[in-house]
Order: structure tokens, then C-alpha cells, then sequence
């Protein structure tokens, strides 16, 4: 691919660094639940403080419609304050002579976290103005947010038209890992695919298919499978397949069914799902098959739980496949999709790769590239010389 910025090419000093982050994270109770994505970013933002700039954080919470006080990144910021020793202040809004204000009045090993950047429904339309207010701000800028880096919004697209923008570490190593796995896989390479919506997945499932020597499927994926060849369902989510033949895939031989998530959990064959019932998890015998066949992995790609993992009956699949993968010696092992990574979240620290990205990490599997990584392209096409 094409050369991008990274850290190593800016000099940072006395520098106001936007830093364009992922941190939109779940929240409860007016607290962060999660703060996996934060830690992800620790060693961007500490990277530029130490080499003496001053970050500028900016990040998307939620899906608000305008100013919602319920989605405000102070809950975010006291979080990033628990997990750093710097000081970490907060702006009513990410634009605006308030926020000017705010940024000449911080000092080295501090950082500002900018207020929720969809505030502004400029944002997400990509407005022009938009971006070049929100890179006045900075000197520099690092795209950190590999998560959203598959939209086309003013402060991912926007910005890097304006001032030099360097990939930060978390992206960098989200682009290495995935350029790694698929130029050049340690074989056997095994895909594992789950979730519930097949229908955003065709893309991906087309290309794995060509890159892998299996694709283990679970979830409602594989029932939508099932159900397009004419096997009884159930009550499952299913989603209309016109595809009728797979190359490499591999279907659970059972299921764990229920007549609904509340409901008494019950081992049946994959052809003998009452109509009555729902499949919710891939099935002992599956799951025996697939640990076995996981046994000579050297590479695997995993996005989707293989069952409803928000109720601990229909869990067990996606954690006996999480152990079993942590136990392969020198496999390289890629967990991409929130729900998985949530899912899988105690294992995190022993698999090769968690990837922040959900949707995002789709897309650069199926396209090779993301509209986030093009931007870092030409900004450096265009700032390389200056």
C-alpha cells in the first residue's frame, strides 16, 4: 500500500497534536464500562507527550442528534485521568473560541479531551468548514481511531486535507496486522465467522473464502445458511441467502435451542430445530469438531460470537473456542468486531491481536483499504516535502 506519516516523522515538540480518537465506549450509570478502546490508545497519547507536544483529544460518543447531555465525554475523560498521571481537562465543545481559550491555557503533560464531536451533525456530513475549524485547532494531526476510520466524517477525511497527519500507534498496527495475515498467512489459516447479520458479511465471508483453507461458521450466520438450503429453523434469526454454494465453510453439526433466550436450553441436531424453538449457540458436537480442527491453526481471523453471549447458557461456544485458541503455540490469532472483542475480553492480553474495529475492520478485509488510511495517503503525498 501507499507510504503514510506515522509518529516517527513529526516532531512534536511545543506542538498542539489533534489526536482523532476512538473512544466511544459503552457507559453506565454515568461512568465508563469498558475502557478497552481508551487503553488502546494510551501509547499514542503518551508518545506525544513525551516528545513535547500537547494532545488534543477529539472523539465521537454514541449516536446523539445534537447536543445530548447523556453522551457528553466527561464520564470518558475522568476515566483517561484514572489511567494516565496526566492531567486531563475537558471543553463544552470541540469548535469554538471557548475551546481556543482552553488550548492556549494548557501546559506541557496535560491534555484536553474536546467535547463530543457529533454534536455537530457537520461531522458525519464531512462539511468542509467543518474540518478546517476543527484543524485550526492543531498544529498537527494523528488519526488513532482505526474504529471509525471507515467513515468519511470531517474530523477522519476532513482534516488531513488541512495540516500534516500521521497514523498513530494503534492504526499503524491494525494496518500491519491485517497486511500481515493476508499477504502472507502461516497456513493452516482458518476464518472463523459468527454474529447475527449474514447480509453484512457476504463481502468479507467472498474473501476469506479465497484466502483461507477453512471458514468455521457459527451464530446466526450459519442458521441463515441452513435455512436457504430448506432445513427447518425454527424461530432463529435467519436472513434470506440467495448463495448456495461455499467453498471452505463449515457448519456447526448442533445447536443449543431454546423456545427464547429466557427459555430451558436444549442440545438438538442441526435438521431438528422445532418451530417452536430458536438456535442461540453451536452445539457440543460442534464444538468438539472445530477445537479439533483449530488444533493445526498457525493463523486465524475471528469476527462474530457463535452464539447469544449476553445470556451465560448460550456463551459456552464462543468461550471453549476463545480458550482453545489461546492454547495454539505460534499461531498468529485476530479477534476484529466490538461485540467479540467484548465477548473474548478476558482472554484479550493472550491472542496476537484485538482489533478495535467493528465495521471497520469488515471493510479493510473486504476492500484492502478504508477511506481513514486514503486520507493518511494523500496527506502524505501532499505534506511529504514541506
Amino acid at each position: 500500500m501507499g507510504k503514510y506519516f506515522t509518529l516517527h516523522d513529526f516532531n512534536f515538540k511545543n506542538k498542539y497534536v489533534l489526536v482523532r480518537v476512538d473512544f466511544n465506549v459503552p457507559l453506565s450509570n454515568g461512568m465508563v464500562a469498558d475502557d478497552f478502546k481508551i487503553k488502546q490508545t494510551l501509547p499514542t497519547l503518551n508518545y506525544i507527550i513525551s516528545n513535547g507536544g500537547i494532545p488534543l483529544i477529539l472523539s465521537h460518543l454514541g449516536k446523539p442528534k445534537g447536543v445530548d447531555e447523556s453522551l457528553r465525554m466527561t464520564p470518558v475523560a475522568k476515566q483517561l485521568q484514572k489511567l494516565t498521571k496526566h492531567e486531563v481537562l475537558t471543553t463544552n465543545d470541540c469548535v469554538g473560541a471557548e475551546v481556543e481559550d482552553a488550548i492556549q491555557s494548557l501546559h506541557h503533560g496535560s491534555m484536553l479531551v474536546l467535547e463530543n464531536v457529533r454534536f455537530h451533525e457537520e461531522e458525519e456530513k464531512g462539511d468542509d468548514q467543518f474540518a478546517r475549524n476543527l484543524a485550526g485547532l492543531a498544529d498537527l494531526c494523528v488519526l488513532d481511531a482505526f474504529g471509525t476510520m471507515h467513515r468519511e466524517h470531517a474530523s477522519v477525511v476532513g482534516v488531513p486535507q488541512y495540516i500534516p497527519t500521521a497514523a498513530g500507534l494503534l492504526v499503524q498496527k491494525e494496518i500491519e496486522v491485517f497486511q500481515k495475515i493476508f499477504s502472507k498467512p502461516k497456513r493452516p489459516f482458518f476464518g472463523i465467522m459468527g454474529g447475527a447479520k449474514i447480509s453484512s458479511k457476504m463481502g468479507v465471508i467472498s474473501k476469506l473464502e479465497k484466502k483461507v483453507d477453512m471458514i468455521l461458521m457459527g451464530g446466526a450466520l450459519a442458521l441463515s445458511v441452513y435455512h436457504s438450503r430448506g432445513i427447518e429453523t425454527g424461530k432463529s434469526l435467519v436472513e434470506p441467502v440467495k448463495r448456495r454454494n461455499w467453498e471452505n465453510l463449515l457448519l456447526p453439526q448442533d445447536f443449543v435451542a431454546a423456545t427464547s433466550p429466557k427459555g430451558r436450553a436444549k442440545n438438538v441436531r442441526y435438521d431438528q430445530i422445532q418451530k417452536n424453538m430458536a438456535g442461540y449457540d453451536i452445539g457440543p458436537e460442534a464444538i468438539k469438531s472445530y477445537k479439533t480442527l483449530l488444533q493445526s491453526a498457525k493463523t486465524v481471523l475471528w469476527n462474530g460470537t457463535l452464539g447469544l453471549v449476553e445470556e451465560e447458557k448460550f456463551a459456552r461456544g464462543t468461550d471453549e473456542i476463545a480458550r482453545c485458541l489461546i492454547t495454539l503455540p505460534d499461531a498468529d490469532v485476530v479477534v476484529c468486531g466490538g461485540e467479540t472483542a467484548y465477548a473474548v475480553r478476558k482472554y484479550s492480553a493472550k491472542f496476537t491481536h484485538v482489533s478495535t474495529g467493528g465495521g471497520a475492520s469488515l471493510e479493510y478485509i473486504e476492500k484492502g483499504t478504508l477511506p481513514g488510511i486514503d486520507a493518511l495517503k494523500k496527506n502524505y503525498e501532499k505534506f511529504q516535502k514541506i
